[in-house]
């Protein structure tokens, strides 16, 4: 990615990595430019699907020609350079993010925080609420797939050292495997780059796919 999603931008995800494809408005919440990663918040622009852990910001508070809500209990992790992140469509204010903040338990009430209009409480399984909080929470589950999947490799929790009559259940998954991006240690093999391998191909043990040979 040539412009990389910076705190309080609102973007496009766009996901394959499951059966159906996935098209999501996140917030970027939280930045940590040392790991390359971003905390991401979903947003939805069917006001209908907001509970009291939404956020509801008009379009002032956005740059959107439209309300939305945000989700603060709806929180994915994705690499800073994920090929996923399609198009950044506006910006919330600083107030909104600092509401965001507080919400979510990461800083104090101070006295001069702007409140916002949060959704109703979710209280009954018949709500067509509750079917949709579980379908966000495993696009939450997808989104963060390959962050947890670069950390395990990197940890060798994954059965690393890889040798060379494993190099397909490595690129498990995988549409376009670059073999550049592998490099051979002491008789095994391992990525150069995790993070940067993870952010642009679907690899995921939480998915069923065709292991590639």
């Amino acid at each position: 990615m040539s412009i990389l999603p910076k705190e309080k931008e609102l973007w496009l995800v766009i996901c394959n990595d499951s059966e159906k494809e996935i098209r999501r408005k996140v917030l970027i919440y939280k930045s940590n430019s040392k790991e390359g990663f971003l905390e991401v918040l979903l947003c939805d622009e069917d006001l209908k699907m907001s509970t009291n852990a939404s956020v509801i910001f008009d379009e002032k508070e956005t740059q959107l020609n439209y309300p939305i809500a945000t989700h603060f209990d709806l929180l994915a992790t994705l690499f800073d350079g994920d090929n996923r992140f399609i198009k950044k469509i506006g910006k919330i204010s600083n107030e909104a993010h600092k509401f965001l903040q507080v919400a979510i338990g990461d800083k104090s009430m101070p006295k001069n925080v702007k409140l916002y209009e949060k959704g109703l409480p979710l209280v009954y399984r018949s709500d067509n609420r509750w079917i949709n909080r579980e379908i966000e929470a495993n696009t939450v589950e997808i989104f963060t797939a390959r962050v947890e999947d670069c950390i395990i490799h990197t940890l060798g929790w994954d059965n690393t050292p890889v040798y060379e009559e494993e190099l397909g259940d490595l690129y498990e998954g995988l549409l376009d495997p670059d073999y550049e991006g592998i490099e051979s240690i002491n008789g095994h093999y391992q990525l150069k780059n995790p993070a940067q391998f993870f952010s642009k191909h679907k690899y995921s043990m939480k998915i069923e796919t065709v292991k590639v040979a």
